[in-house]
């Protein structure tokens, strides 16, 4: 829990827009000001959550956990691409190079097809899992083929 008038939040940490600092910012609450009366940990992003997104992720993932939801994990799906980890289901391995590689565009940051493709899978395995749902995966594999005789 977090009080804005207290040295425990950080001047580098971040107000989410929640219901609870909108109103604070509002002058509607006096949710922050005081001990007895503290923000969420949802309503913040603290500097060490910053730095090391897996904190925030795993705080992501045990609400997402609490309330039966289904969560895909962007940030480690990213992480296995950029380090050329990544192969997918039909065994198509995916290559992070911008210039040369599929999952990037030549901008270097928006997905191309294949990339939308592989992030468009993810979510369909979290929610097959989830939710016992049988929604097929997209052939990588077969796209790439049809994409390159363009």
């Amino acid at each position: 829990y977090y009080n804005i008038n207290t040295t425990n939040i950080s001047p580098k940490a971040l107000f989410l827009p929640t219901k609870n600092t909108d109103a604070l910012f509002r002058g509607q609450s006096e949710r922050g000001l005081s001990f007895g009366n503290p923000l969420e940990d949802e309503d913040i992003l603290t500097e060490e959550e910053l730095i090391t997104p897996e904190i925030y992720n795993s705080k992501l993932a045990n609400y997402a956990k609490s309330q039966k939801l289904a969560l895909v994990d962007l940030y480690s799906l990213y992480k296995k691409i950029l380090s050329g980890e990544y192969r997918s289901a039909d065994g198509l391995l995916i290559d992070p190079n911008y210039e040369t590689g599929n999952f990037f565009s030549v901008d270097g940051l928006t997905p191309t097809a294949i990339g939308q493709a592989v992030i468009a899978n993810e979510i369909i395995k979290v929610l097959n899992a989830q939710y016992g749902s049988l929604i097929p995966l997209i052939n990588l594999t077969e796209m790439s083929k049809t994409l390159s005789n363009r």
